[in-house]
């Protein structure tokens, strides 16, 4: 059996791993997007809030 025969045999299992990666990787990119967007919100409020502070110090 030559190799492009072997690879091609295995072709189908690859693809199927790699879109179950792709599918997992997207459900982990929105928890994590959502995880993390409130300290994002936090973060610019407390910059603002900190900004105005200062302006009013001086």
């Amino acid at each position: 059996m030559s190799l492009a025969a072997m690879e091609a045999a295995l072709m189908p299992d690859v693809m199927e791993t790699f879109d179950k990666i792709a599918t997992i990787y997207g459900k982990l990119k929105k928890g994590q997007d959502r995880r993390l967007s409130p300290n994002v919100e936090r973060r610019a409020r407390y910059s603002t809030k900190r900004t105005t502070v200062c302006k009013v110090k001086r």
